[in-house]
């Protein structure tokens, strides 16, 4: 449903977020196929099922939204009942969960529809020293912890041993370099009781969402440094600032993000909001076109341009591969890692490849 042509992708970039937005488009059918194509890679089938309003799409990229938003509809259906599971079984634990990023969103009614926004997992942060009571809590209801071999440490995925979405239980914000500028202690600090069908949970303070969601798809997914675009990130970005505001403490985030010499970094991510998403800028901050450009470029010719810096990153994080060989110099760490996976991988591969098979 795609194309190659960059400048079908260029235009469909560019045209995503008005059609996101409701504002009606003239398009051919390669660029509608390219916009709806874009949308179901960044899971943002079933927001753009939502917002086509009077444009008509071709009867196929229809088709794939509407089948791609009703899924969403069912897993979101399901999604709902494992969250309420959790929370209660939190509570009940003496456990105060925090909802994270879609969890958060969905809770919070950032979207007209709860199906709007597609989640790959339920994101819930817990006070460090109440880890162990939570992972219990939710062991004791069908969860088991999961094993992943490159893997963050600030989190604790447990997969449900029924038809259901994984719940990452966080014991930190994330990792190092975003809670370097936003605190776990901090975060947690800032959070109030709330009330949701009878479950209680904490919700975070709005400004602390809008620097949790730059930091995470700039830093923690290293798009800034990568020149990746983060579309779902962007659209739920631009959605909570559209309807929270006027309750975001706009002063407390340019400060956290000068601090720590990180202002170019929100910078940059305002500028793509606006440009994509059309977001009118909520402060004034300058931001080289040429980042930009550069952004675009990226994500016409290569795709998701961070991937690639994000999983190397991953697999090769110091902390994560001193759980796993012991404590060792960085150099040390690495040379280990890279020999392991060398002989994990490698050496089949060249096995693979050598093999000589028999005549035919």
């Amino acid at each position: 449903m795609g194309s190659r042509d960059p400048i079908v992708k260029w235009r469909a970039l560019h045209v995503l977020g008005p059609v996101l937005s409701g504002r009606p488009v003239q398009l051919d059918e390669r660029t509608w196929r390219a916009v709806g194509q874009l949308a179901l890679d960044h899971g943002l089938g079933p927001a753009l099922w939502l917002a086509l309003g009077s444009n008509r799409p071709p009867d196929d990229v229809h088709d794939s939204l509407r089948s791609a938003y009703y899924r969403n509809l069912g897993r979101t259906m399901r999604v709902l009942a494992d969250l309420r599971a959790a929370l209660e079984a939190l509570t009940e634990a003496g456990v105060s969960p925090v909802p994270l990023k879609g969890a958060f969103h969905l809770l919070q009614h950032t979207f007209s529809q709860p199906a709007e926004r597609v989640l790959s997992d339920l994101d819930l942060l817990v006070p460090p020293r109440d880890v162990d009571a939570g992972v219990a809590a939710l062991e004791a209801i069908g969860y088991q912890i999961q094993a992943r071999n490159f893997s963050d440490t600030h989190d604790i995925p447990m997969s449900p041993a029924h038809r259901g979405v994984i719940v990452e239980l966080h014991r930190a914000l994330s990792g190092p370099a975003v809670t370097a500028v936003l605190p776990t202690a901090r975060y947690l600090a800032a959070c109030r009781a709330v009330q949701w069908e009878g479950v209680s949970y904490q919700a975070a303070r709005p400004s602390h969402v809008v620097l949790h969601n730059v930091l995470h798809a700039q830093v923690h997914d290293r798009n800034h440094y990568a020149f990746g675009i983060a579309l779902r990130q962007l659209h739920t970005f631009a959605a909570f600032v559209r309807r929270r505001g006027e309750d975001i403490d706009w002063e407390e985030v340019v400060e956290t993000m000068e601090a720590h010499g990180a202002l170019r970094i929100l910078a940059g991510y305002l500028d793509l909001a606006e440009a994509l998403f059309c977001l009118p800028p909520p402060i004034e901050l300058q931001s080289s076109r040429l980042r930009r450009q550069a952004c675009v470029t990226m994500a016409v010719s290569f795709g998701r341009g961070a991937d690639v810096l994000r999983n190397v990153g991953r697999a090769f994080d110091v902390e994560t591969l001193k759980a796993r060989y012991g404590p060792r110099s960085r150099p040390q760490l690495w040379m280990q890692h890279g020999w392991a996976v060398w002989n994990e991988r490698g050496i089949a591969l060249v096995k693979e490849v050598s093999t000589s098979a028999p005549w035919r």
